[in-house]
């Protein structure tokens, strides 16, 4: 291959643009010299038709009238007279010969060399060569014929003339062809502008992969309709390009937080356990410790790391997501009211002394289809962060949390897309530092976070939102920028029935009861059985499932079962329960557990179980379920 073929295999765009120009001029050159030269040919061939029977015309002419002229004296027979007057006519240059003859008699004046051609017979009017022409006309006398004049006529004139017409011809051909050139390679430049235009675009746009580019449009015509109709083209491809681009982005997103998951749930299991007694053993130690003593300070700080510890345990449950969540009306005002009443608020706004919340809620919101303990925990996370957020940049901001019914008759185009329809959203907006362009696409990553290095943030918060309002069929805007705040906007569906409210909370039995406390974990089982001591009720461990049967088949006399739902494999909570409900069916029973809920707690409630605590529990979490678990009230203990 050549390295001029090489050239052109590299540059496409120059290959078919010249091959079009190519394409094009030859066409017109041909159709223009073809045309051009049957229109000469026809006009010349007129011409010439033209100048010869005018020739002939004018020589027949001539040739009657010198015959009319010698008549006289070929009817005398007196050659002299006839001879002067040819003599005279074959002096003109164009007559090269003259012959008068006399019928009957022959030959009777002959000047020059007639040589007339065989094929002119003798009565013949005219007969013409390609250097001669022969005009014969009769002599008369009286209305007889008397005899006959030839002339032999030179054709150097017409020859002449011919070629003066032939040169004309071509001149103006040639001054034709050239003018004509000349606009088509204005026109064929103004065609093959266009389709450049265009195929440059094409290659550029599959170079660079930006479908942002568009091609120039030259004219409202056939080819700038082209030229509109593939911009149009490439605007529906870059929107498409983007939703793939982003439905990418969602996937491996999603594909993150389902790896995560997995992996959370398991360590998030083993760390309730084992943060299960940082929780609830500083409230033991301090109420046995007088009110001056030096230690409480340092119990409660205790205290307020696990429960720190505990909210990020809580994030990698919800991450997890393991199994379905239970929906029903939940009244979005009080658990905004709930959040920023929550000891976990409290302790980050104790951090943060200059940071102060306002709230803004609509008095006729309406409730949302959520599961209320998953929810509660996506507000507790907005906060935190926005707490943090602006605790670690300003001196003084306002949280602000509002909620509001929105009704949207079309689509939204926020941070992702949202469907039209009836929404309850709830805001949390902050005065931090905002979030740049690439913090806001990466804000729900697991693990991810734009706090400095070394202060709070675990980096699950927002992930956890994210999981969680998308499980809820839910939607997400975020509005900021940097150095102005934050605006988190959740849009929950709306739910079909309003909230039954909860009735008032029923005190705590007076008589005391027996509970078989089963789990795997004796620090668990040590601290379950000091917790229930405190409020006056009687533990007995089993540190599996098979134990605690035994232990009912033995003795059925107890009032609560307490059983942790992870336990030995092939015999867990949901098992002990079942086969401990075959023993004693009217047993309360508490399910406990380190995960969210699952399907196989969702079986222990319908089951019969009374209540699901989640791990880690405090003394009045753990009292508040057994005194509803006692009173056979069916509830979930978050």
């Amino acid at each position: 291959m050549s390295e001029d073929d090489l050239a052109d295999a590299s540059n496409p765009v120059a290959v078919h643009t010249e091959s079009i120009s190519r394409r094009l001029m030859l066409t017109f050159m041909l159709l223009l010299v073809g045309a051009m030269a049957v229109a000469s040919i026809t006009i010349l061939g007129f011409r010439i038709s033209d100048l010869k029977q005018r020739l002939i015309a004018e020589t027949v002419v001539r040739a009657e009238t010198v015959a009319t002229q010698v008549a006289a004296s070929v009817a005398f027979g007196e050659p002299s007279e006839a001879e002067a007057i040819a003599v005279q006519l074959s002096d003109d240059p164009s007559i090269r010969s003259v012959a008068i003859d006399r019928a009957g008699s022959g030959p009777f004046v002959v000047i020059g060399n007639l040589d007339r051609p065989s094929e002119f017979a003798i009565y013949e009017q005219y007969y013409m060569d390609s250097s001669s022409l022969w005009a014969s006309v009769p002599v008369k006398a009286d209305g007889q014929v008397i005899g006959k004049l030839t002339l032999r006529a030179d054709l150097g004139e017409l020859h002449g003339e011919i070629r003066r017409s032939i040169l004309t011809a071509v001149v103006v051909n040639v001054a034709a062809l050239v003018l004509t050139l000349l606009f088509l390679l204005r026109a064929v430049k103004v065609i093959v502008r266009p389709i450049t235009s265009l195929a440059k675009t094409a290659d550029q746009i599959a170079i660079e992969k930006d479908y942002t580019i568009r091609a120039e449009k030259f004219a409202d015509d056939e080819i700038g309709g082209l030229a509109d109709r593939f911009n149009n083209m490439l605007e529906t491809i870059n929107g498409q390009s983007e939703k793939i681009e982003e439905q990418h982005c969602r996937l491996a997103r999603s594909d993150r937080l389902e790896s995560l998951g997995l992996l959370a749930g398991g360590v998030a299991h083993d760390l309730n356990n084992i943060l299960g007694p940082m929780v609830a053993m500083p409230e033991l130690i301090i109420k046995d410790l007088p009110e001056d003593h030096s230690a409480r300070s340092e119990l409660m700080m205790m205290s307020k790391a696990a429960r720190r510890a505990g909210v990020v345990i809580q994030d990698l449950l919800s991450l997890a997501r393991r199994g379905t969540y239970k929906r029903e009306p939940v009244d979005i005002n009080e658990l905004i009211r709930d959040c920023l009443e929550s000891q976990a608020v409290a302790i980050r706004l104790d951090d943060a002394p200059g940071v102060a919340y306002e709230m803004d809620l609509c008095e006729d919101l309406f409730p949302a289809n959520a599961s209320e303990p998953h929810l509660a925990q996506v507000l507790l996370n907005l906060v935190i962060n926005a707490v943090e957020a602006m605790g670690q940049s300003v001196d003084q901001g306002i949280l602000t949390i509002s909620s509001e019914n929105v009704a949207l008759h079309g689509p939204l185009q926020a941070y992702e897309d949202i469907p039209a329809g009836s929404y309850v959203m709830i805001s949390v907006k902050d005065q931090g530092p905002g979030l740049s362009s690439e913090a806001k696409k990466r804000i729900f990553e697991p693990f991810f976070t734009s706090k400095k290095m070394g202060m709070s943030g675990s980096g699950l918060g927002l992930a956890v939102v994210y999981g969680v309002i998308h499980d809820h069929g839910g939607y997400l805007d975020v509005v900021s920028d940097p150095g102005k705040g934050a605006e988190f906007r959740l849009y929950l569906q709306r739910a079909e029935r309003q909230v039954i409210s909860s009735e008032p909370e029923i005190e705590q039995a007076s008589v005391k009861s027996r509970v078989l406390v089963v789990d795997d974990y004796k620090s668990q089982r040590i601290l379950t059985k000091l917790l229930l001591g405190t409020l006056g009720h009687t533990a007995e461990l089993a540190e599996h499932g098979h134990a605690a049967i035994e232990m009912l088949e033995r003795d059925n006399g107890y009032d609560l079962m307490i059983c942790d739902m992870i336990m030995e494999e092939g015999f867990d909570g949901l098992d002990t329960i079942r086969k401990a409900l075959q023993i004693k069916p009217n047993l309360p029973c508490i399910i406990a557990t380190g995960f969210s809920e699952t399907d196989r707690v969702s079986a222990a409630l319908e089951l019969g179980a009374c209540a699901c605590l989640n791990k880690p529990y405090t003394g009045k979490t753990l009292a508040k379920a057994v005194q509803r678990a006692l009173s056979n009230e069916l509830s979930l203990v978050a």
